[in-house]
């Protein structure tokens, strides 16, 4: 962002008294809620969005005068642009893609619920947002329930255009196939505004306004999921993990690669061939006694870890995710014989009967992870073990993967020779160490992080780690 300002933006400046807007700048009248914060679900995403917009409104740095320009058009855009619309206020959305909530509505595989990671908290069943259970409901624009993707994508859709056509809404014009370039601030009589620039801009657009305030809503990045010219679907691309021996001719052999969110969602679906986590949970049928044991347990454990991360740094993550990972097996350890009893045919295992699977995963603990996905994986992992299947290794990363003729989805089917190094957190393996031949697979699942875009602004380069509140505990106010 280039600027022309000959005196400093005053009015910026005090806004920034405000923490949430303080912690979400990167620029001078540039907020961003994305790549670089954390936690950053779904949810967290569109809440961060109405929040930055209620309070941008009430330090007035926004208003019927002074429209916004949102850039990028998923969950977050969706929900900022509702939120700005309700109060009256213009929005221009730009999303790079061909249409809103695109990648959302290219999948039809992937099932997400706005509840269940809240587990072990009791409204974690409910799937629907905001939850039925607030005895006070706080308003939100784009309220949805649990689907696979392109049914979210048609929800955010229909609410996002029943804010525009009220009555009294902001006016909201939206660029798809849009990249935003830049920008130029200025002053005018009206006080500090945005001259954007965007590609491409259309003929129509001659009266591009300028604007009081860009909020940067683009995701989280790139997914990497290729190795070598070899790889998977992305995470939000369609997958075969609900077909029989997904969909393949022979009995294939899969790998797993990560021990994030989304390596280990992808272990659950493919070992038990549920939709989500939750619904594995509820068939273990844990006794309720040892059902809320575990439940405190895991609370307390997951409520210490987070509050410590919020500040920890690099140097001592691995400590406190190990820590937490060995409440995580303790706590399972602690289950009465009789659970395991039956408990495959409750679940009704795939493994290894219509695939053998293997997940890799870089240290002797997990990465930053829900605690229903935590609790599930580590549960199936024993109860393989316990029938002689060893399907996740720890200290262990890819280091080479071969084959002939393959790329991207087309991969699947084809063998891929794989050989594997030692790793840690630390990042120790490589050169000197021992490289394992893990022989061949068919099926690659790579969900090896995320590549973020590139820095925006003044952006920190290092994550900023948050808590939030489940719910916007805000209310929306009229301005005096």
């Amino acid at each position: 962002m280039t600027t022309g300002l000959l005196v400093p933006d005053r009015e910026w400046e005090a806004a920034l008294a405000d923490p949430f807007l303080r912690a979400h700048e990167i620029g001078v009248r540039m907020l961003e809620i994305g790549p670089r914060l954390s936690p950053l679900s779904i949810r967290d995403q569109m809440f961060r969005a109405a929040v930055a917009v209620d309070r941008a409104r009430e330090h007035r740095l926004i208003s019927k005068e002074a429209p916004i320009l949102i850039v990028g058009g998923g969950a977050a855009g969706g929900a900022g642009a509702a939120r700005a619309l309700r109060h009256g206020i213009d929005v221009y959305l730009v999303e790079s893609n061909p249409g809103l909530f695109y990648r959302q509505s290219q999948c039809s595989t992937r099932w997400v619920s706005p509840t269940q990671y809240d587990w072990p908290v009791p409204h974690a069943a409910e799937h629907v947002y905001p939850s039925p259970s607030l005895a006070h409901k706080r308003s939100i624009e784009l309220a949805w329930k649990a689907d696979f993707g392109e049914g979210l994508a048609r929800q955010w859709r229909s609410a996002l255009r029943a804010w525009e056509i009220k009555p009294d809404a902001g006016k909201l014009r939206v660029l798809t196939s849009t990249v935003f370039e830049g920008g130029l601030l200025h002053q005018t009589t009206r006080g500090v505004r945005i001259q954007a620039q965007i590609n491409p801009k259309a003929a129509q657009d001659a009266e591009f306004p300028s604007f009081s305030l860009v909020l940067f809503a683009m995701g989280l990045g790139d997914e990497k999921c290729t190795m070598d010219g070899h790889g998977s679907s992305a995470f939000w691309e369609e997958d075969s993990f609900d077909h029989e021996g997904l969909g393949l001719a022979s009995k294939p052999r899969v790998l797993i690669s990560g021990g994030g969110d989304g390596a280990l969602q992808d272990y659950i679906r493919l070992v038990t061939g549920k939709k989500s986590a939750l619904e594995v949970y509820e068939n273990f049928e844990i006794p309720e006694s040892d059902r809320l044991e575990l439940e405190r347990a895991i609370t307390w454990a997951e409520d210490h870890w987070q509050r410590s991360d919020v500040w920890s740094t690099k140097r001592w993550d691995c400590d406190l995710l190990r820590d937490l990972h060995r409440a995580y097996e303790n706590e399972i350890e602690k289950l009465p014989k009789d659970f395991w009893v039956g408990l495959s045919e409750r679940v009704k295992l795939r493994v290894p009967g219509e695939m053998d699977l293997v997940m890799f995963h870089s240290c002797d603990h997990f990465g930053r992870c829900y605690a229903l996905n935590h609790f599930v994986a580590l549960a199936l992992h024993k109860l393989l073990k316990v029938k002689g299947v060893d399907t996740i290794r720890g200290h262990r990363r890819i280091h080479r993967v071969e084959g002939d003729g393959c790329s991207g989805k087309t991969c699947a089917g084809r063998d891929h020779q794989v050989r594997s190094v030692f790793s840690d957190c630390d990042n120790r393996g490589g050169m000197d160490s021992e490289f394992l031949d893990e022989g061949a697979f068919q099926v690659l699942v790579l969900r090896n992080g995320i590549e973020p875009p590139s820095t925006l602004g003044n952006a920190h380069g290092t994550p900023i780690r948050q808590m939030l509140p489940t719910h916007n505990p805000w209310e929306i106010k009229s301005l005096p």
